[in-house]
């Protein structure tokens, strides 16, 4: 079965209604809902972080139950392993601006022979995959 990966920023556009990219990743979410989704216990902190004011708690909390409980949603554990080959990453590309979380994504994304994010950042991009949030909006 065909798999992408799913980053902090689509969750987040997906639970935000403000996000410029909302209306993409809803899209987005509806094209790839038959297929398997590849996401991290990393990057749903890292959205659970971007949605900690009071009254985003609850859509942030809401969104992670259904993520967690959705059959096609597969979600990686955080491990030492995980830490430490995303950090292996992060220490060889020191020409580029990409965060721990993401290299900790792109070591997983590697692993599964997955080339396609649901992402808008360009550092997908720069490590050789394919952004779809990117690609929607050219």
């Amino acid at each position: 079965m065909m798999k992408v990966f799913a980053d902090t920023g689509f969750w987040y556009a997906l639970a935000n209604e403000d996000d410029g990219l909302h209306q993409i990743a809803k899209q987005l979410h509806e094209d790839w809902k038959s297929k398997i989704i590849v996401t991290t216990d990393e990057i749903l902190s890292e959205f659970l972080g971007r949605l900690s004011a009071p009254n985003h708690r609850p859509i942030a909390l809401a969104l992670l139950e259904v993520i967690r409980k959705n059959s096609k949603v597969e979600v990686r554990e955080q491990s030492r392993t995980s830490f430490n080959n995303g950090l292996e990453i992060y220490r060889n590309r020191k020409d580029k601006s990409c965060s721990l979380v993401d290299c900790v994504s792109f070591s997983v994304m590697k692993e599964e022979n997955i080339y396609q994010a649901l992402a808008h950042d360009h550092d997908y991009e720069q490590e050789g995959f394919t952004a779809l949030m990117r690609v929607q909006l050219q």
